[in-house]
C-alpha cells in the first residue's frame, strides 16, 4: 500500500511539473504569435510611412503613426490582463515584454508626432528621437530576447 502511495504521489509529481512546463510554453507561444502578428502590421506601416515621407505628407504620417500606435496599446493591454502561469521567471519575463512592446509603441508616437509638428525645425528634432530610438532598438529587442531565453530555461522548454 505504501508502494502505491508513493508511486502515485511521484506521478502525480510528474504530472504537475510537465503541467508548468506546458503553461510556460503556451504562454511564450501566446507572446511570440502577438509578436509576429504585430510585425506583419508594422511593415504595411513602415512602408505606407516611407511613401508619405518621400511626398512630404505629414498629415497621412501621423495618422498611420497613430494607427499603429493604437495597435501597440492594444497588444500592450491585451498582455497586461492576460492570465500568467505559475511559472519560474514569468513575472520578470512579462515586464521584459511590456518593456519592449512599450519602447515599439513610442516609434510610432514619434511618427505621430513628427506627422503634426508645426515647423521643419520641429520636424527634426523629432526625427533626430526617431533616429536614437531605431539605434537602441536592438538593444531592447536583445533585452527582451535573453528574458525569454531565461524563461525558456527556467521552466524547462526549448524554443521553436
Amino acid at each position: 500500500m505504501k508502494k502505491f502511495i508513493l508511486i502515485a504521489i511521484l506521478v502525480a509529481s510528474i504530472a504537475a511539473c510537465k503541467s508548468g512546463i506546458n503553461a510556460a510554453f503556451r504562454y511564450n507561444e501566446y507572446i511570440v504569435e502577438k509578436d509576429n502578428s504585430l510585425q506583419v502590421e508594422e511593415q504595411v506601416i513602415e512602408d505606407k510611412v516611407g511613401i508619405f515621407y518621400n511626398e512630404r505628407n505629414y498629415d497621412s504620417i501621423a495618422v498611420a503613426g497613430e494607427h499603429m500606435e493604437e495597435i501597440m496599446q492594444k497588444a500592450i493591454d491585451e498582455i497586461i490582463v492576460k492570465p500568467v502561469p505559475e511559472a519560474k521567471g514569468v513575472e520578470e519575463f512579462k515586464a521584459a515584454v511590456l518593456k519592449y512592446f512599450t519602447f515599439r509603441k513610442g516609434i510610432y508616437t514619434v511618427y505621430k508626432e513628427y506627422g503634426q509638428a508645426a515647423t521643419d525645425e520641429k520636424r527634426t528634432e523629432i526625427e533626430n528621437i526617431r533616429n536614437e530610438l531605431v539605434d537602441r532598438r536592438d538593444a531592447v529587442t536583445n533585452d527582451m530576447q535573453d528574458a525569454q531565453q531565461a524563461f525558456s530555461k527556467a521552466n524547462g522548454f526549448k524554443m521553436k
